[in-house]
């Protein structure tokens, strides 16, 4: 199966998933980790994305793993 980038993509139906119903489903866990390339500002982008449409929802608290 080909998708477009940037599609949400839910394993267990096998089907894209739409943004705010994944957003709404993240919202609802304790921890959700969001893997990265270093190099890649898009990527970096998308997880400021990621973070900013989960606190819409609630407080977050964000962990880098690339400060000492």
């Amino acid at each position: 199966m080909h998708l477009p980038p940037a599609t949400w993509f839910d394993p267990d139906r096998a089907a894209p998933l739409a943004h705010q119903q994944l957003i709404g489903r993240l919202a609802r866990q304790n921890v959700v980790l969001l893997g990265e390339t270093h190099t890649r500002f898009d990527i970096h982008r998308w997880q400021l994305a990621v973070a900013t449409a989960l606190h819409a929802h609630r407080p977050i608290a964000i962990g880098f793993e690339m400060f000492q």
